[in-house]
């Protein structure tokens, strides 16, 4: 299964080989998305529900899907540790007006034994990710609000804390992301950064990359002290979703939205800082969801058509490129939703 993608297409998770071969339904539900390969690549992590009814759930191809929580609220953003199996995961903090979900709610992070089936918090905060020694998680703040409205955007840091909870401690605050780019990064920006989320390590646990949201968004990157900080892939007026290191540590895909509205991913060449991207109007698609391949030299995404109003729902391709952005095929076609490439290395 080392070669295996999961992906969610018409409400269901498959398996496919990167060319498309050996294509298999996991899940027969209606409602299951977001799949996550253990460590191992022998267990798949998914969300079953929609809503307040969203709960994770396990799987083994083959299996029977095994529910991992039962809570009123719904969880999300669900990462394996790398050492011992544990799943941290994003909880919002309480619910809206007859008890449904309330986006301008503050959110926690916790973490489920899926052996034990107990589940306990670790920190106010959202988008934990473990370190690759499982020994401590990066997660962002709840911060606080920029305005009294309730859609008021937050402003908040990254913070490092070790798996037991003590010792937390931020790492990056929004006092150190530049307000003008222009000095350090020569680059005609002021990115007006609000808010930092979606943190995650390099495969060699020295350095971290998060998403800047701001008039200008971007990635950041930046060593687990706060120093060092680079800019990645700035969206002038846009968005940045997250940024994925490859297993080498040598390049990062990043998600996008161009001030166009298409979604694009940016492939990045940190040595060098060359950036290739994949999908815009000038390449006819849009692309989002890259997932890298274990080895590092490919990675898979989701492509969809450009908009066009005589079809409001554009076909979608799961995609393989090389590193360098090379297309290399497709391995599923349909309503694709995320995917995730099995990270065993058997």
């Amino acid at each position: 299964m080392s070669s295996t993608l999961a992906f969610e297409r018409d409400g269901e998770l498959w398996s496919a080989a990167p060319d498309g071969s050996e294509t298999r339904a996991l899940t027969a539900s209606g409602d299951a998305t977001m799949p996550r390969w253990s460590p191992d690549g022998r267990q798949l992590l998914f969300v079953r529900g929609q809503g307040m009814a969203a709960e994770l759930y396990l799987t083994t191809p083959g299996g029977t899907p095994r529910r991992l929580t039962s809570n009123t609220r719904p969880e999300t953003g669900a990462r394996w540790s790398p050492r011992d199996g544990r799943v941290a995961y994003t909880l919002p903090r309480s619910l809206g007006v007859g008890g449904s979900l309330d986006p301008s709610a503050s959110e926690e992070v916790w973490i489920v034994d899926p052996t034990r089936g107990e589940a306990r918090k670790l920190v106010d905060g959202f988008d934990p990710a473990w370190s690759p020694d499982g020994g401590r998680l990066t997660y962002a703040t709840n911060g606080r609000r920029r305005t009294a409205a309730p859609s008021g955007a937050f402003l908040n840091a990254i913070h490092l804390v070790p798996e037991s909870g003590r010792g937390d401690r931020p790492v990056i605050t929004l006092g150190q992301i530049p307000w003008d780019l222009e000095p350090s990064f020569q680059l005609p920006f002021r990115p007006e950064t609000y808010r930092l989320r979606a943190p995650a390590w390099s495969p060699d646990g020295r350095s971290l990359v998060a998403s800047a949201d701001g008039h200008t968004a971007m990635a950041v990157t930046f060593d687990d002290a706060g120093g060092n900080l680079r800019v990645w892939a700035p969206a002038y007026q846009g968005a940045i979703g997250r940024a994925a290191w490859s297993p080498r540590g040598d390049r990062l895909a990043i998600d996008a939205r161009l001030v166009t509205g298409l979604e694009v991913v940016t492939i990045v060449d940190l040595p060098t800082g060359r950036e290739t991207r994949l999908g815009g109007a000038e390449q006819g698609f849009q692309a989002s969801g890259p997932s890298w391949a274990p080895d590092g030299r490919r990675l898979a995404l989701v492509s969809r058509a450009l908009p066009d109003p005589r079809e409001p729902e554009p076909p979608r391709e799961l995609r393989v490129y090389g590193a360098d952005g090379v297309p290399l095929g497709v391995a599923a076609r349909g309503a694709i939703g995320s995917v995730d490439w099995n990270p065993a290395r058997h």
